[in-house]
């Protein structure tokens, strides 16, 4: 890492410090062709932070040379391993590739069974996203980053409220499958989504096990299943025994947490339609959708498979649509503009896809757009509300008669704010007012043959 970029981590990693309450310890590792500890085990306090700042900036000896990231986060883990920290975090700040991807993901598989929960943060235009979030997925860490660099500084504030609001450690998932049912895939759906490449498993049976890390307060954990099951007769069998462990600690004291739970499947002579998905597991099914589309979406694209790549857009584009995430719908346009034009995807187009798709699902939300004055020519804010709306004459005039009444609600922001650029225009007072939905329970029929397949 050289030049702005570097500048960059000295920043941020200054701002870290500045942040960090006295509680904590801070360790920084330096990784290019070998690897070194900087600093270890540094206590914050208001008093020895302009001495931390002085080390980071030893940084500038280490520059150049290549990304040996395993050998960086083989001796961060180390480092944990010498000290009793109630919670682990670990932060990769890398501009590039590793050296040896297969040589990085054995040593974050090894940090996440000793305990150590990874974050990402890519940047710059070269990192790999979709190889950083294989690191990070073992232990429930998440990928973050951003071509622009100014965002950095943001993405590390997150990190660190994520840390100040840990209420649980060491926190695992165990899955132990009855005999005729097999495990065939694990996704997460919040607070990130992610596919688990390869979750851990027991040698012997089918046991399932998924690391959670640390759990931040307020924020909730998901994760989608997908089993295959075997042919039985008649009867009630147990499905799968899940075990949840993890620590939480009060002045102090360490408390270890157990709890577990058993669910049955029932084996009837005929067979029995299928009830129909709650909502919240059909929202669940389509963010793995989403996850899955999204992994094959990149193969197509470094494969330059353009067909296949512009099929797998259109079924992604129906789930942004549904979830009005803008986010995720900016990057598959500017992906499918490329690919009519047969430009080449280059890796900044699919790490911000990535990034986009993984990023905690955006919330249903209404846009009302607010009549708060009529202003001066009540007769070309009749005209423009009922071109833009399409509403009876009847009721826009009801809406303009009464004060702070409701124009339209809109599914996304835009919209709104174009229609109140048009009223403004002719002298007319708004505001919009962002509000929390149920989401719109509609399928089509492509919807729930996907659901069906994913089920």
């Amino acid at each position: 890492m050289i030049g702005t970029k570097f500048d960059l981590a000295l920043t941020t990693a200054k701002m870290i410090v500045d942040l960090l309450d006295e509680r904590h310890t801070l360790s920084l590792i330096a990784f290019h062709t070998s690897s070194d500890v900087v600093m270890k085990n540094a206590v914050p306090t208001e008093g020895e932070k302009e001495s931390i700042k002085r080390r980071i900036d030893n940084l500038k000896t280490y520059l150049g040379g290549s990304t040996n990231m395993a050998s960086g986060i083989r001796r961060a883990t180390k480092v944990f391993s010498d000290g009793d920290a109630d919670a682990n975090i670990m932060v990769i700040l890398s501009d590039g590739k590793p050296d040896s991807r297969n040589s990085a993901q054995r040593e974050a598989n090894r940090a996440s069974e000793a305990g150590v929960q990874l974050f990402a943060v890519g940047i710059g235009d070269s990192y790999n996203a979709a190889q950083l979030l294989r690191l990070v997925s073992p232990s429930n860490g998440a990928v973050l980053g951003d071509s622009e660099e100014s965002k950095i500084t943001e993405i590390f504030y997150d990190i660190i409220h994520r840390i100040d609001r840990i209420i649980a450690t060491n926190v695992k998932l165990s899955f132990a499958f009855g005999e005729r049912f097999h495990p065939v895939q694990a996704f997460k759906i919040s607070p990130e989504r992610s596919l688990y490449d390869s979750p851990t498993r027991a040698n012997e049976g089918d046991l399932l096990e998924l690391r959670l890390g640390n759990i931040a307060d307020n924020r909730i954990h998901e994760i989608l299943l997908k089993l295959k099951a075997d042919q039985a007769d008649v009867g009630t069998e147990e499905l799968i025994r899940i075990r949840l462990q993890y620590d939480t600690y009060h002045l102090g004291e360490k408390t270890s947490q157990d709890q577990e739970v058993i669910l049955t499947v029932k084996y009837t002579e005929h067979d029995t339609p299928a009830p129909e998905p709650g909502k919240k597991l059909k929202n669940a099914i389509r963010s793995a959708a989403m996850v899955q589309l999204t992994d094959d979406l990149m193969k197509a694209c470094l494969k330059e498979n353009k067909d296949k790549a512009l099929k797998i857009i259109e079924k992604l584009e129906r789930y942004c649509e549904r979830e009005n995430n803008e986010l995720l719908q900016q990057q598959l346009d500017n992906i499918k503009t490329k690919l009519q034009k047969r430009h080449k995807i280059s890796d900044k187009d699919l790490n911000e896809l990535l990034l986009a798709v993984t990023a905690t699902a955006p919330k249903a939300e209404l846009f009302d757009l607010i009549l708060v004055d009529a202003g001066p020519e009540t007769i070309r804010l009749v005209r423009e509300i009922r071109y833009a709306t399409e509403m009876g004459l009847r009721k826009i005039v009801d809406i303009i008669q009464r004060k702070n009444s409701v124009v339209n609600a809109f599914k996304n922001k835009a919209a709104a704010e174009k229609l109140q650029q048009r009223l403004s225009n002719i002298g007319a007072k708004t505001k919009i007012n962002a509000r929390e939905v149920e989401e719109e329970d509609e399928e089509s029929e492509e919807d729930k043959e996907e659901v069906q397949e994913l089920s």
